[in-house]
């Protein structure tokens, strides 16, 4: 999504829930793309959509942040390529 949607979309998440409620996002972890494993770049750069390549440096908790989301807790996956990122109301 464009820089637009997504804080609309996290505007409504935080709308939508419950005092206390929680948002989870599985997305990208935040890294440095040209110290990754080339086959990983390769992908990247030749598969993934260039939407996808911004949240290698999106803010994705201070987007949250500014919306009113507090207490993050992340799970990192894949030797730390994705992450589960929670947020609460």
């Amino acid at each position: 999504f464009e820089n637009d949607s997504k804080e609309q979309i996290i505007a409504n998440a935080y709308k939508a829930l419950k005092p206390g409620g929680a948002l989870w996002i599985l997305d990208y972890s935040q890294f440095d793309l040209g110290k990754v494993w080339r086959p990983l770049r390769w992908a990247f750069t030749r598969v993934e959509c260039e939407l996808a390549l911004e949240f290698l440096e999106l803010d994705l908790e201070g987007m949250l942040r500014s919306a009113g989301f507090a207490d993050f807790r992340s799970h990192a996956f894949y030797r730390g390529y994705l992450r589960l990122l929670e947020a609460h109301k």
